[in-house]
Protein backbone atom coordinates (compact mmCIF):
# COMPACT_ATOMS: atom_id res chain seq x y z
CA UNK A 1 0.00 0.00 0.00
CA UNK A 2 1.40 3.03 -0.59
CA UNK A 3 -0.10 6.92 -0.26
CA UNK A 4 2.16 9.80 -1.28
CA UNK A 5 1.04 13.65 -2.25
CA UNK A 6 2.62 16.65 -1.95
CA UNK A 7 5.66 15.53 -1.39
CA UNK A 8 4.95 12.97 1.51
CA UNK A 9 5.00 9.39 1.72
CA UNK A 10 4.23 6.77 3.52
CA UNK A 11 4.73 3.03 2.36
CA UNK A 12 3.34 -0.14 4.17
CA UNK A 13 4.74 -3.25 2.39
CA UNK A 14 3.53 -6.76 2.81
CA UNK A 15 5.11 -9.55 1.28
CA UNK A 16 3.76 -13.29 1.16
CA UNK A 17 6.37 -15.26 0.77
CA UNK A 18 4.08 -19.09 -0.53
CA UNK A 19 1.48 -17.40 -2.23
CA UNK A 20 0.36 -14.72 -4.85
CA UNK A 21 -3.43 -13.18 -4.35
CA UNK A 22 -6.39 -12.48 -6.92
CA UNK A 23 -6.94 -9.12 -7.55
CA UNK A 24 -10.41 -7.03 -8.17
CA UNK A 25 -11.07 -3.49 -7.85
CA UNK A 26 -13.58 -2.61 -5.41
CA UNK A 27 -14.51 0.31 -2.64
CA UNK A 28 -13.92 -3.33 -0.40
CA UNK A 29 -11.77 -6.16 -1.76
CA UNK A 30 -11.85 -10.10 -0.33
CA UNK A 31 -8.58 -11.37 -1.78
CA UNK A 32 -8.78 -15.03 -2.08
CA UNK A 33 -6.80 -18.13 -1.63
CA UNK A 34 -6.43 -20.81 -4.57
CA UNK A 35 -5.12 -23.50 -1.92
CA UNK A 36 -7.98 -25.92 -0.97
CA UNK A 37 -9.58 -25.34 2.27
CA UNK A 38 -8.78 -27.99 5.01
CA UNK A 39 -11.56 -30.43 5.84
CA UNK A 40 -10.86 -30.32 9.31
CA UNK A 41 -11.94 -26.76 10.78
CA UNK A 42 -9.81 -27.37 14.19
CA UNK A 43 -6.65 -27.62 12.27
CA UNK A 44 -5.18 -24.13 12.52
CA UNK A 45 -3.45 -23.50 9.12
CA UNK A 46 0.16 -21.68 8.74
CA UNK A 47 -1.71 -20.77 5.42
CA UNK A 48 1.26 -18.26 3.80
CA UNK A 49 4.37 -16.74 5.85
CA UNK A 50 3.80 -12.96 5.90
CA UNK A 51 6.71 -9.89 6.44
CA UNK A 52 5.73 -6.24 6.65
CA UNK A 53 7.69 -3.20 7.30
CA UNK A 54 6.92 0.75 6.82
CA UNK A 55 8.26 3.37 6.04
CA UNK A 56 7.99 7.51 5.39
CA UNK A 57 8.90 10.74 4.36
CA UNK A 58 6.81 14.07 5.33
CA UNK A 59 8.59 16.03 2.53
CA UNK A 60 8.25 19.51 2.20
CA UNK A 61 5.59 19.91 5.24
CA UNK A 62 6.81 20.93 8.54
CA UNK A 63 5.43 17.48 10.36
CA UNK A 64 4.35 14.02 9.37
CA UNK A 65 0.12 14.53 9.50
CA UNK A 66 0.18 10.72 8.21
CA UNK A 67 -0.26 7.47 10.21
CA UNK A 68 -0.05 3.63 9.67
CA UNK A 69 -0.83 0.29 11.16
CA UNK A 70 1.17 -3.18 11.03
CA UNK A 71 -0.17 -5.77 13.19
CA UNK A 72 1.08 -9.17 12.11
CA UNK A 73 -0.98 -10.90 14.79
CA UNK A 74 -3.90 -8.40 15.09
CA UNK A 75 -5.87 -10.50 17.61
CA UNK A 76 -6.22 -8.06 20.24
CA UNK A 77 -9.06 -9.09 22.71
CA UNK A 78 -10.40 -11.75 20.02
CA UNK A 79 -8.60 -15.20 20.14
CA UNK A 80 -9.69 -17.67 17.89
CA UNK A 81 -8.20 -20.08 15.40
CA UNK A 82 -8.14 -17.71 12.41
CA UNK A 83 -4.78 -15.88 12.09
CA UNK A 84 -5.43 -12.49 11.82
CA UNK A 85 -3.16 -9.15 10.44
CA UNK A 86 -4.14 -6.12 9.67
CA UNK A 87 -1.92 -3.01 8.17
CA UNK A 88 -3.27 0.00 7.41
CA UNK A 89 -2.35 3.61 5.96
CA UNK A 90 -4.02 7.05 7.15
CA UNK A 91 -3.17 9.89 5.14
CA UNK A 92 -3.68 13.16 6.97
CA UNK A 93 -5.46 16.09 5.83
CA UNK A 94 -4.51 19.67 7.28
CA UNK A 95 -3.35 17.85 10.69
CA UNK A 96 -2.68 14.59 12.03
CA UNK A 97 -5.15 14.15 14.53
CA UNK A 98 -7.86 12.12 12.39
CA UNK A 99 -5.12 10.26 10.85
CA UNK A 100 -4.12 9.15 14.75
CA UNK A 101 -7.58 8.75 15.92
CA UNK A 102 -8.24 6.48 13.23
CA UNK A 103 -4.99 4.77 13.52
CA UNK A 104 -5.45 3.83 17.30
CA UNK A 105 -9.61 3.13 17.08
CA UNK A 106 -10.05 1.82 13.48
CA UNK A 107 -9.00 -1.71 13.82
CA UNK A 108 -10.49 -2.46 17.35
CA UNK A 109 -13.88 -1.29 16.14
CA UNK A 110 -13.92 -3.99 13.32
CA UNK A 111 -12.61 -6.33 15.69
CA UNK A 112 -15.42 -5.68 17.92
CA UNK A 113 -18.24 -5.58 15.17
CA UNK A 114 -17.61 -9.06 14.57
CA UNK A 115 -14.38 -9.78 12.70
CA UNK A 116 -14.79 -13.57 12.39
CA UNK A 117 -12.39 -15.53 14.67
CA UNK A 118 -13.36 -19.22 14.50
CA UNK A 119 -14.34 -20.24 11.04
CA UNK A 120 -13.78 -18.01 8.04
CA UNK A 121 -17.53 -16.20 6.68
CA UNK A 122 -16.32 -13.76 4.08
CA UNK A 123 -19.72 -11.80 4.49
CA UNK A 124 -19.65 -11.66 8.31
CA UNK A 125 -15.99 -10.27 7.54
CA UNK A 126 -17.53 -7.54 4.85
CA UNK A 127 -19.67 -6.38 7.09
CA UNK A 128 -17.70 -6.06 9.95
CA UNK A 129 -14.95 -4.25 8.28
CA UNK A 130 -18.12 -1.96 7.02
CA UNK A 131 -19.55 -1.48 10.45
CA UNK A 132 -16.23 -0.70 11.88
CA UNK A 133 -15.54 1.95 9.63
CA UNK A 134 -19.04 3.19 10.49
CA UNK A 135 -18.40 3.40 13.68
CA UNK A 136 -14.97 5.04 13.90
CA UNK A 137 -16.28 7.52 11.62
CA UNK A 138 -19.43 8.70 13.93
CA UNK A 139 -17.13 8.61 16.85
CA UNK A 140 -14.42 10.91 14.92
CA UNK A 141 -17.24 12.84 13.95
CA UNK A 142 -18.09 13.64 17.86
CA UNK A 143 -14.58 14.25 19.07
CA UNK A 144 -13.81 16.34 16.54
CA UNK A 145 -16.62 18.23 16.87
CA UNK A 146 -15.97 18.88 20.64
CA UNK A 147 -12.48 19.27 19.87
CA UNK A 148 -12.96 21.78 17.03
CA UNK A 149 -10.40 19.63 14.86
CA UNK A 150 -10.06 20.74 11.32
CA UNK A 151 -8.52 18.13 9.67
CA UNK A 152 -9.21 14.71 8.56
CA UNK A 153 -7.84 11.75 7.03
CA UNK A 154 -8.30 8.87 3.93
CA UNK A 155 -7.29 5.34 4.61
CA UNK A 156 -6.44 2.38 3.09
CA UNK A 157 -6.26 -0.80 5.06
CA UNK A 158 -5.64 -4.71 4.87
CA UNK A 159 -7.32 -7.84 6.61
CA UNK A 160 -5.63 -10.81 6.47
CA UNK A 161 -7.70 -13.57 7.93
CA UNK A 162 -6.81 -17.24 7.44
CA UNK A 163 -5.86 -17.30 3.74
CA UNK A 164 -8.48 -14.39 2.39
CA UNK A 165 -7.32 -10.93 2.40
CA UNK A 166 -9.71 -8.08 2.42
CA UNK A 167 -9.45 -4.88 1.39
CA UNK A 168 -11.04 -1.50 2.60
CA UNK A 169 -10.27 2.35 0.97
CA UNK A 170 -12.06 5.75 1.84
CA UNK A 171 -10.80 9.03 0.08
CA UNK A 172 -7.76 8.81 -2.52
CA UNK A 173 -5.77 6.14 -0.87
CA UNK A 174 -4.53 3.50 -2.72
CA UNK A 175 -3.62 -0.59 -2.47
CA UNK A 176 -1.47 -1.65 -5.11
CA UNK A 177 -0.32 -5.71 -5.05
CA UNK A 178 3.18 -6.47 -6.75
CA UNK A 179 2.60 -9.94 -8.41
CA UNK A 180 5.66 -11.70 -9.19
CA UNK A 181 5.74 -13.03 -12.82
CA UNK A 182 8.22 -15.04 -15.00
CA UNK A 183 9.57 -13.00 -17.72
CA UNK A 184 9.53 -14.85 -20.73
CA UNK A 185 12.76 -12.62 -22.04
CA UNK A 186 10.73 -11.01 -25.16
CA UNK A 187 11.72 -7.55 -23.26
CA UNK A 188 15.11 -7.92 -23.15
CA UNK A 189 15.38 -10.01 -20.21
CA UNK A 190 17.44 -13.12 -19.74
CA UNK A 191 14.74 -16.20 -19.69
CA UNK A 192 13.17 -17.47 -16.25
CA UNK A 193 13.81 -13.45 -14.81
CA UNK A 194 11.49 -12.87 -12.50
CA UNK A 195 9.25 -9.51 -13.19
CA UNK A 196 7.06 -7.85 -10.72
CA UNK A 197 3.52 -6.62 -12.03
CA UNK A 198 1.72 -4.12 -10.22
CA UNK A 199 -2.16 -4.98 -10.28
CA UNK A 200 -4.19 -2.20 -8.26
CA UNK A 201 -6.65 -3.42 -6.18
CA UNK A 202 -9.02 -0.21 -4.93
CA UNK A 203 -10.60 2.40 -6.55
CA UNK A 204 -9.80 5.69 -5.18
CA UNK A 205 -12.74 8.34 -4.81
CA UNK A 206 -11.71 11.57 -6.89
CA UNK A 207 -13.98 13.60 -8.55
CA UNK A 208 -12.10 12.97 -11.94
CA UNK A 209 -13.35 9.85 -12.15
CA UNK A 210 -16.28 9.80 -14.60
CA UNK A 211 -18.21 7.84 -11.50
CA UNK A 212 -17.18 9.22 -8.51
CA UNK A 213 -18.14 13.05 -10.19
CA UNK A 214 -21.50 11.87 -11.11
CA UNK A 215 -22.14 10.16 -7.72
CA UNK A 216 -20.73 13.96 -5.72
CA UNK A 217 -23.04 15.71 -8.04
CA UNK A 218 -26.17 13.36 -7.22
CA UNK A 219 -25.64 14.69 -3.44
CA UNK A 220 -23.70 17.81 -3.66
CA UNK A 221 -26.49 19.77 -2.74
CA UNK A 222 -26.85 17.58 0.87
CA UNK A 223 -23.50 17.51 1.05
CA UNK A 224 -22.63 21.02 0.95
CA UNK A 225 -24.89 22.32 3.63
CA UNK A 226 -22.55 20.02 6.49
CA UNK A 227 -19.46 21.33 4.27
CA UNK A 228 -18.90 17.34 3.01
CA UNK A 229 -18.39 15.37 -0.24
CA UNK A 230 -20.33 12.55 1.05
CA UNK A 231 -19.06 8.78 0.41
CA UNK A 232 -20.71 5.52 1.80
CA UNK A 233 -20.67 6.57 5.50
CA UNK A 234 -20.54 10.16 5.68
CA UNK A 235 -16.88 9.08 4.07
CA UNK A 236 -15.24 12.56 1.66
CA UNK A 237 -14.08 11.98 -1.60
CA UNK A 238 -12.25 15.03 -2.07
CA UNK A 239 -8.73 16.16 -1.37
CA UNK A 240 -10.37 19.82 -0.35
CA UNK A 241 -12.79 17.90 2.69
CA UNK A 242 -12.32 15.32 5.00
CA UNK A 243 -12.14 11.87 4.76
CA UNK A 244 -12.97 9.92 8.20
Amino acid sequence: MEESTEGKTVTVEVESKKREADSKSEDLVDVPSKKPKTEDSSIVEAAFEIDADAAEDKGSRLTMEDAWVVLLDATLDYPGKLRCAHFAIYDGHGGRLAAEYAQKHLHGNVMSAGLPRELLDVKAAKRAILDGFRKTDESLLQESAEGGWQDGATAVSVWVLGQKVFVANIGDAKAVLARSTINDGSQGNSNGAHALKAIVLTREHKPIFPQERARIQKVQNASMMIGWWCRKLKWAVTRASRSF
